[in-house]
């Protein structure tokens, strides 16, 4: 998908005009053309930043999900780490 479109026969014609041999003026118009449509092969469109946006809802629900278990998860292990330690000084002691 482009922006804008170089029309390149008025172009190289407009270089011809100004004094360039016309195969000049073609190539110039012709580099130009493929230089504009390299610079926009990298740029995300409305359609690309959508499905991003998608993605990272799909996330962030699934992170909202885990997040019950992870406290809960958190809560034992610190319950087990606190029992071990309590054991422990009662065998050391």
């Amino acid at each position: 998908m482009t922006l804008f479109t170089i029309d390149t026969l008025q172009f190289s014609k407009r270089l011809h005009k100004a004094g360039l041999e016309i195969k000049v003026a073609e190539e110039i118009a012709e580099a130009i053309k493929d230089t504009h449509a390299q610079s926009l092969e990298g740029l995300a469109t409305k359609h690309d930043i959508a499905w991003l946006r998608k993605d990272f809802e799909v996330l962030e629900n699934k992170f909202d999900a885990m997040e019950p278990r992870l406290l809960l998860k958190m809560f034992f292990l610190t319950l087990a780490a606190v029992s071990i330690v309590t054991w422990l000084d009662k065998v050391i002691n």
